[in-house]
């Protein structure tokens, strides 16, 4: 019977993240729309004629909008709940689609493209909706789902922009939205959140329904209320300056944000953006296509490979050893730029290029990953929502800075120099997370937040 109910939970759980997910897949399927658009706006055929201004403003006003669109979830999420904030969020898919579907001018193209990026900006309502719907033997699996889910994305928008006109790639995934939209009715509203509104009654039955196993469900609804209870008694002993002062709510965040900001300038998101003119700096035979297809190829491989040992070694070990091994390839593409960048014949012109080939893999098994477990994890709930939210924001406005800065960088400063900065912030990256930040594998999300307390009298 105990077994009836664990597989009955793991696949209630499973299909939660699942549905949850689809919003992580549309981020990356927006991320490689302007790829496909753009070209196809470009030919001679096309009816609707653009300039290279609006050309770079259609494939960014998507990533701008994305730290709105996060700032705005964390509202929705504590007010209306983590289902209706997901469900809003593929609602402003299906029009964003919609708008880019009918579009008959460029600006009609900026306003789909801006609302589909407030839409994937909303996807810390995913991550908040999996850490409370998943035990923790499943919660970082579940998490690490979504760097691959993203890659995928971007693989199938350039499947569908390689085989259809862009404006049927758009109406497929209007429909698609509207599907996503739908199934959020098939799961129950989060019982953490039910429980911070004080509907006991729906909570209980929404923790029945994840978890099935009655004594399970006991034993966590008594940790859950126990947690929110004794976070509100010291909110009702407090001021409105030490509320905000409380450690389990802005240290996690200052410490997470370190960690993004550094991890931003280590490589990853700037090589994806800027791909094209990265590898012509190595003065490379390979064409910026081919470039793409092994960044992308090798981002979802090593992603995978992620999901497999995501649940054998620690947290912080994972990223100790993806940082160090970061740091050590861009180190080793920085040293040959340096000797031979200049030179006519390059002796192993392979090697930079191997190099950075290898920080994709290492990247990929701690470092960007584990950005997604850390940020869903280390808040507790009864501020989840908002410092989620908050904290996505600052992500990606740090990840547009980074895009932003590297065409300027790359007039002032030699690649080497370029390749050294990566090596030093992921190598920063690593001590920072294993010197600050708590291990959480293993640690029930009640344990985690006891991490925060050691300032205040909680």
């Amino acid at each position: 019977m105990a077994s009836n109910f664990t597989e009955k939970a793991v696949v209630r759980q499973s299909l939660t993240a699942v549905i949850s997910l689809m919003v992580v897949l549309h981020m990356g399927i927006c991320l490689g729309y302007s790829a496909v658009l753009i070209p196809q706006l470009r030919t001679k055929e096309s009816l609707l004629k653009i300039t290279n201004s609006e050309s770079s403003w259609i494939a960014s006003s998507n990533t701008v909008f994305m730290s709105v669109g996060s700032l705005f979830t964390g509202i929705l999420m504590d007010n209306y709940g983590r289902k209706r904030a997901l469900q809003l969020t593929y609602i402003f898919l299906f029009f964003g689609w919609i708008i880019i579907f009918r579009a008959d001018s460029v600006l009609a193209l900026y306003l789909g493209r801006i609302i589909t990026g407030l839409a994937t900006g909303m996807d810390s309502v995913a991550v908040v909706y999996i850490v409370e719907t998943s035990t923790l033997q499943y919660r970082a699996m579940f998490l690490s789902w979504m760097t691959p889910i993203i890659m995928f994305g971007v693989l199938l928008s350039y499947m569908l922009g390689h085989f259809l006109f862009w404006k049927y790639s758009a109406l497929i995934l209007s429909f698609f939205s509207g599907v996503c939209f739908i199934q959020v009715f098939i799961i129950p509203e989060s019982p953490s959140w039910l429980l911070s509104k004080n509907r006991i009654e729906e909570a209980v039955k929404s923790l029945k329904w994840f978890r099935v196993d009655p004594q399970y469900i006991f034993v966590e609804m008594k940790e859950l209320q126990a947690s929110m209870l004794q976070f509100e008694n010291c909110l009702e002993k407090t001021s409105i300056i030490e509320k905000i002062k409380l450690t389990r709510a802005w240290k996690p965040f200052i410490l997470l944000t370190i960690y993004f900001c550094l991890t931003q300038f280590s490589g990853d998101n700037i090589i994806i953006s800027h791909a094209v003119n990265f590898y012509q700096s190595f003065d490379t035979p390979i064409d910026p296509f081919t470039s793409t297809l092994i960044f992308i190829s090798l981002r979802l491989f090593s992603s995978l490979i992620f999901l497999i040992i995501i649940g054998k070694f620690n947290n912080k070990s994972l990223i100790v050893f993806s940082g160090t091994g970061v740091s050590i390839s861009y180190l080793l593409a920085a040293v040959y730029q340096y000797l031979y960048g200049s030179a006519e014949n390059k002796p192993m012109f392979w090697f930079p290029l191997v190099c950075v080939w290898s920080s994709v893999i290492f990247t990929s098994l701690g470092l960007s990953n584990m950005s997604w477990i850390l940020g869903g994890e280390l808040f507790p709930s009864s501020v989840r929502g908002f410092m989620s939210s908050l904290l996505w924001t600052t992500f990606y406005i740090l990840m547009f800075s980074a895009i932003q800065i590297y065409p300027s960088l790359e007039n002032y400063v030699r690649t080497s120099d370029i390749l050294l900065i990566f090596s030093i912030n992921a190598l920063l990256s690593t001590l920072f997370v294993k010197y600050t930040l708590p291990e959480t594998r293993g640690k029930t999300l009640t344990e985690i937040e006891k991490f925060w307390r050691n300032d205040v009298n909680l």
